[in-house]
């Protein structure tokens, strides 16, 4: 190894480890989503075991036989919810049509009903990792291409101007696969799902058959879904070391880099591989992820730096200066947040997933493709507030005449989101939770309860924005305090709990379910008279005050 490529050795192993350190974060939401699905499968079998237990004993003969009338009705109201839950997660059409199968059968077996809804499960949890993982690995890559490209530019003390990133160009590197077998990340995802589904299926069956206790079952049930989870993280950590591999080719090649040189973490752990590659470095032309680039192999800790063969000092202004002119140089003690807000400003206006860093209260137009995947975000990020999916149409229209205050956003009756040139991602969040809550009722329930809607979505859209760090245009500024006063006066949460907890009230219900919290606290809690009945004023004239 040369002495004097040290310098981007240490830098680019940092890098990497910033990356890994990311993927480790992720990999713990994975965790807690697995967590969640455990839950529920051991719910499920308790029920099961229940109804099929004689003499608190379980057996084979009695999980064959057919369900019940009442059980069969109970079974086809129960796919027809998993029918809706699968829409609203972007389960597999194929796993979705043999729900609707299911749903249209007059016979089926007690253990064939199980294992359905072991599967259901397995089929749920996959969707919403492979929609998570698609999500960070898009970020990924694009914090992996702009922390390179600065810390190439702070070395030599040149930069030079790069094409913005967009949506389109990281799915063409997502879909195309990187290692030998020719699979994507979601195909591996699916792959793992298919075992998951397959040692569910076989360890309940193996369950029933010896008259397992449920305790027993839900801890050989608990063991396939540990050994599912495990392989997910083995997953996360090489996509991500492939995604940053490939963020890195492609920055180099936009800088003209002419070789690559590969760096590995080198400890007990490192294998003989790993070991040999560390160092070597090739022409840009060669450079091909898994064979001459790290990932080598699964959870690799690799990457790779940039190699050149000519000496510079650290921070350094080396001479470099492209065709066009189109270079600058820049200070060695600037900071990646300087760098890019004044020479790579405005690209995550379009990454998928990601929020503009130039901030959020925007003073000049947006174009509609900036604020539709600013929504799509949203759309994707509603999932932790509402308990019901959106029903967006996934049609962002402008209005130029849509100005001022109230009325930077209005969402029409077939789903479309119609906002102002200058609307901010706070107003693109109150008209994506209007989707998610009136947009499932008529236009006649929305007028009834109009002030209610307005106030609910509005609060939380106010507490998502300070949760998240987006500055917005607050709206509806008559109705907001009467909220906050009834949870100032009786404590029901943090605002955004106490927000989240109304929101998903249904809407014609929300001024009765807030009435009712005060009538429960009036007697649970020891309040005054003249505390409950100042807020019993503010929620009646919350129910019918509008302006």
């Amino acid at each position: 190894m040369a002495k004097k490529n040290s310098y981007w050795r240490k830098r680019m192993e940092a890098l990497s480890k910033e990356r890994f350190q990311d993927a480790e974060r992720f990999y713990q939401d994975i965790q807690e989503q697995y967590r969640r699905a455990l839950n529920d499968v051991q719910q499920d079998i308790e029920i099961w075991y229940q109804r099929l237990a004689d003499n608190n004993d379980i057996s084979y003969s009695a999980a064959k036989k057919l369900l019940k009338k009442n059980e069969l009705k109970e079974f086809q109201w129960t796919v027809e919810q998993y029918i809706k839950a699968g829409e609203q997660s972007n389960v597999n059409g194929k796993w979705m049509k043999e729900l609707e199968n299911a749903s249209a059968k007059y016979h089926i077996s007690r253990l064939e009903a199980m294992k359905l809804q072991m599967q259901q499960h397995a089929e749920l949890l996959s969707a919403q990792i492979e929609g998570s993982t698609t999500e960070y690995l898009h970020k990924a890559y694009g914090e992996q291409y702009y922390h390179t490209a600065y810390e190439i530019a702070v070395g030599t003390g040149v930069g030079s101007n790069l094409t913005q990133l967009n949506t389109k160009a990281i799915e063409t590197v997502l879909a195309k696969p990187w290692a030998a077998d020719g699979k994507v990340f979601s195909d591996r995802i699916w792959d793992n799902k298919e075992k998951l589904v397959r040692n569910l299926h076989t360890e309940l069956t193996q369950c029933v058959i010896r008259g397992e206790a449920p305790k027993k079952a839900i801890e050989r049930l608990a063991r396939a879904m540990n050994v599912s989870r495990s392989q997910a993280g083995n997953l996360i950590m090489t996509e991500t070391a492939a995604i940053s591999a490939a963020a890195q080719k492609n920055c180099y090649r936009d800088l003209g880099v002419a070789e690559f040189e590969v760096v590995e973490t080198l400890d007990k752990r490192t294998c003989g591989i790993c070991q040999d590659m560390d160092g070597r470095h090739y022409p840009m032309s060669d450079y091909r992820i898994g064979e001459t680039a790290p990932p080598f192999h699964p959870r690799c800790r690799g990457c790779t730096c940039p190699y050149y063969d000519d000496e510079f000092m650290e921070g350094g202004q080396r001479a470099a200066r492209d065709e066009n002119g189109g270079t600058y140089y820049v200070p060695a003690d600037m900071s990646y947040k300087e760098w890019k807000k004044t020479y790579a400003s405005g690209e995550q206006m379009t990454l998928d997933g990601l929020v503009s860093e130039r901030g959020t209260e925007y003073n000049k137009p947006r174009s509609v493709e900036e604020m539709r995947l600013v929504a799509e975000k949203v759309k994707r990020d509603c999932t932790k507030y509402s308990q019901k999916a959106s029903k967006w149409s996934g049609t962002i229209r402008v209005n130029k005449s849509l100005d001022s205050g109230d009325t930077l956003g209005q969402k029409d009756w077939n789903c479309d989101i119609i906002l102002a040139e200058t609307a901010d991602d706070g107003v693109i969040w109150h008209e994506m939770l209007h989707s998610c809550s009136v947009s499932y009722y008529d236009v006649q329930t929305y007028n009834d309860h109009q002030a209610i809607e307005e106030a609910s979505v509005e609060y939380l859209k106010q507490q998502i924005c300070k949760e998240k760090g987006i500055t917005s245009v607050d709206a509806y500024s008559n109705l907001i305090p009467i909220l906050q006063i009834v949870n100032e006066k009786f404590k029901y949460g943090t605002d955004l709990e106490f927000a989240i907890e109304l929101f998903n009230v249904p809407l014609p219900d929300r001024y009765g379910w807030l009435e009712d919290k005060v009538d429960d606290s009036l007697r649970n809690l020891n309040v005054s008279f003249s505390d409950y009945n100042e807020v019993m004023y503010f929620i009646r004239e919350l129910e019918g005050t509008i302006q």
